[in-house]
């Protein structure tokens, strides 16, 4: 399911990261400006950007081209001399939808970007790697700009490019329990952090896997990977959860409940029709015929490979059904939403929505339990018939399965829960919010709060970037100790396997404030 990460990056975080990485470029031949560090494959030249030091476009894998295409990710080749990593490397093939000028998409893509503090440090720094969103079609690692949180947190942050859509998630007969290529290339870039960390003045023991969107369901598929133990330490998922699922209707009034994960036997079936239609339909000779096939006549297949293969080697099971399972490699979660995750899905699938089409969406999604469902989200309760269906499926599909979640993994691991609304929040999706709908916290909301390096730009007003620097505060004390408490009050309660509280988030004087999210969100009546 795609729920617009991409875009959510694109237009408020992506141009600055760019703008940051060509000043990097434009001082790489300075005296003092630049810098060079030795990983497993060669020496790499960085450069040195204020507080920051970045290296961008290292190869974390071969090109996965070729016979590669639809493989395991293999090992990156060594390099003789100093390989420059001061420019943004290719993104991963993607539709054409939402790219910036300048960007090229290639099956060539598996690079990661590296931001850490410029100034040394006595001890190994703790490292996050960050996944980027893009409902596992679009979007890549060089969107976000994490020199702000390199430098308040004092951490490393790594953000990989991984394959998408057809790329990513393809799955044949011919390939076996092979798939799930989203996963096998975010664990190789976590294998490379880990060979590399000490390099790079980490912690290759204090590893973060944080994501956003389909980088937030990638960091809870990740939890259930027996392939991903040992790989990273603590988990922050931000807006996705392994139990999130979206009702009849919800999306839009043509599709079916749908789960971001499917099994291989579903995917295959899918996978053989698009072969039928590209020719390939020799069984012993599909494989290779596919793997053929020029990139741009495979890139248009990518939206119904929105979804992530399980009964795979990389990933056995669904992951819902996993988590409710014995936990074997419990680590510390940090796992929230923003307060109105569903409101552009809403307003997209059914603009100008009246009272009619909220009680025929209620009953499409819900069927006899919809008037029960009413009563709890009564139309008459919000400013349009739209805020009330905003509010019925971010509270059943987003927040309440991240709090379900949330207290299942609190039985093993301390575990944090938190919501942002913060109630101007740009909608960073290129959508307009209409009056009618606000306050609202839209899907993708708060990642400019956390990405947005420059303090001083007038996406966010100071009380906004205060919030910002709060949010920083809380992942990189998370990422460094496991605990997201800071010295300012108030204190964030952890959740419980059996209390659901957390912390709700906005720039009011008093709007960073501990509450019982699960109640206020009628989790009980969702989980009856």
């Amino acid at each position: 399911m795609r729920t617009g990460g991409k875009k959510a990056v694109v237009a408020a975080v992506a141009l600055v990261a760019a703008a940051g990485v060509a000043a990097c470029g434009g001082q790489e031949q300075k005296a003092g400006s630049t810098d060079e560090i030795q990983v497993e494959q060669g020496r790499l030249h960085g450069v040195t950007e204020g507080a920051v030091r970045r290296f961008t476009g290292v190869p974390f894998a071969a090109p996965p081209v070729g016979d590669l295409r639809w493989a395991p990710p293999a090992p990156p080749a060594s390099w003789s001399g100093v390989r420059e990593a001061t420019k943004p490397a290719n993104i991963c093939e993607q539709p054409s939808e939402g790219l910036r000028p300048g960007q090229k998409p290639s099956e060539d893509c598996l690079y990661l970007n590296v931001t850490m503090p410029s100034k040394p440090s006595a001890k190994p720094r703790p490292v996050l790697v960050f996944l980027h969103g893009g409902g596992f079609v679009g979007g890549s690692g060089g969107e976000t700009d994490p020199r702000r949180m390199a430098e308040r947190g004092d951490l490393i942050v790594v953000t990989p490019n991984y394959r998408l859509g057809v790329f990513g998630g393809f799955t044949h007969p011919a390939l076996g329990r092979a798939g799930s290529f989203f996963l096998q290339d975010q664990q190789a870039a976590l294998a490379w952090v880990k060979a590399n960390a000490a390099a790079l003045g980490g912690d290759a023991g204090n590893v973060t896997l944080a994501g956003q969107s389909a980088g937030a369901m990638s960091v809870c598929s990740q939890l259930a990977s027996p392939s991903a133990a040992g790989l990273f330490h603590k988990a922050i998922i931000a807006s996705g959860s392994c139990v999130t699922n979206h009702p009849a209707g919800a999306l839009s009034p043509e599709l079916p409940t749908v789960s971001t994960w499917k099994s291989r036997e579903e995917i295959d079936g899918i996978s053989q029709s698009i072969a039928t239609g590209l020719g390939c339909t020799d069984p012993k000779t599909a494989l290779a015929c596919l793997r053929a096939v020029p990139p741009e006549k495979l890139v248009p297949t990518s939206a119904a490979f929105t979804f992530v293969p399980f009964d795979t080697d990389v990933l056995p099971q669904d992951p819902g059904k996993s988590l409710r399972q014995p936990w074997s490699a419990p680590v510390p979660v940090l796992a929230g939403n923003t307060s109105d995750e569903h409101l552009l899905t809403i307003t997209r699938a059914y603009a100008n929505a009246t009272p009619e089409t909220y009680h025929k969406v209620m009953t499409t999604a819900f069927g006899a339990k919809a008037a029960e469902v009413e009563r709890f989200y009564p139309l008459g309760s919000y400013a349009t018939p739209a805020k009330a269906l905003d509010r019925a499926f971010t509270d059943r599909d987003w927040i309440c399965a991240t709090v379900d979640a949330n207290r299942v993994y609190a039985k093993t691991a301390p575990t944090w829960t938190y919501v942002f609304d913060e109630p101007e929040a740009q909608s960073v999706e290129g959508d307009e919010i209409k009056p009618g709908n606000r306050p609202a916290s839209t899907h993708g909301a708060d990642l400019p709060y956390l990405f947005l390096a420059d303090p001083n730009d007038k996406l966010l007003t100071p009380a906004q970037h205060a919030l910002g620097d709060r949010l920083i505060a809380y992942w990189t004390a998370f990422a460094r100790t496991g605990d997201p408490n800071v010295q300012t009050p108030p204190p964030w309660p952890p959740t419980t396997p059996t209390v659901s509280e957390g912390l709700t988030m906005n720039s009011a004087p008093d709007g960073i404030r501990a509450n019982d999210i699960g109640a206020h969100h009628h989790c009980g009546f969702w989980w009856s």
